[in-house]
């Protein structure tokens, strides 16, 4: 079976296919809409944490950071635990004394939500700092 010369104005694919005995062949499937960047954005960032939180991947990212103290040692171990959630799983955080962790400021709430006890203190920088407490800490 002769091939159907393509004019200009019809595309190649619109023909249908003819296998090696000249069979037609049905036309190729058309593609799927693929989703736009900002709604697989979107999806990804609801799958990373609870309400949709992205954590950063390093502490030093965060301008604003906290230090949670804790009433006891059964709640520093609830704090851990809750570390290992599957929200707070790449949470960035420290433990500078063993006694305390230092986690961003909007993380906060979460372990507030959680009945753990501690106090929050927000963290300074240095730059923060007076230049006469600036002097009195290097002293």
């Amino acid at each position: 079976m002769p091939k159907k010369p393509v004019s200009k104005t019809e595309s190649a694919v619109s023909q249908p296919k003819q296998d090696n005995n000249g069979e037609s062949r049905p036309k190729a499937r058309v593609k799927t809409r693929r989703p736009k960047r900002r709604d697989a954005a979107r999806s990804a960032g609801a799958a990373a944490g609870v309400n949709g939180t992205d954590w950063k991947p390093q502490l030093n990212a965060y301008k604003e950071k906290t230090l949670l103290r804790f009433e006891s040692d059964k709640d520093l171990q609830a704090a851990i635990d809750l570390l290992w959630t599957d929200a707070l799983r790449t949470l960035p955080h420290d433990t500078p004394d063993g006694r305390s962790i230092v986690i961003p400021a909007e993380a906060v709430d979460h372990f507030a939500r959680s009945g753990i006890k501690f106090t929050a203190e927000t963290l300074r920088s240095v730059s923060d700092l007076s230049a006469e407490e600036v002097q009195t800490l290097r002293r």
